[in-house]
């Protein structure tokens, strides 16, 4: 498998765990120093804890009925990776019931053979 293809293994992987409420399995994809930037770049959320408890709250207050990657794209340097692709989401709230498009871009970091997330936003 080449590096690129051993990195998108891995962000599917994440995504797979976090749409079927794996979370144990969630953490273990991202470094302790791990970073999200919300969209707009307003809000940051700092370390592995803090970012995979916003997933973990996404999940527990929606129903996502279709999560679907689109067009990804992989650059590996050396032992960084950075990954963006589209997405589909179909979920629901207490609000209502969404259907969004968007793209997320991932940094990684390849540390004692394994890729481990390190950065997030969407984009």
């Amino acid at each position: 498998m080449d590096l690129a293809a051993e990195v998108w293994a891995v962000m599917r992987s994440i995504n797979r765990a976090w749409t079927e409420k794996d979370f144990d399995a969630f953490e273990e994809f991202f470094r302790e120093d791990a970073v999200m930037l919300m969209p707009g770049f307003k809000e940051k959320v700092e370390g592995r804890q803090p970012l995979c408890d916003s997933y973990r709250q996404f999940a527990e207050m929606s129903t996502v009925y279709r999560y679907e990657e689109e067009e990804p794209s992989i650059d590996v340097i050396g032992n960084v990776a950075m990954v963006t692709y589209g997405y589909t989401i179909d979920y629901e709230l207490e609000s209502g019931r969404f259907e969004e498009k968007g793209r997320d871009l991932f940094l990684f970091i390849k540390t004692d053979g394994e890729w481990k997330a390190a950065w997030r936003t969407m984009l």
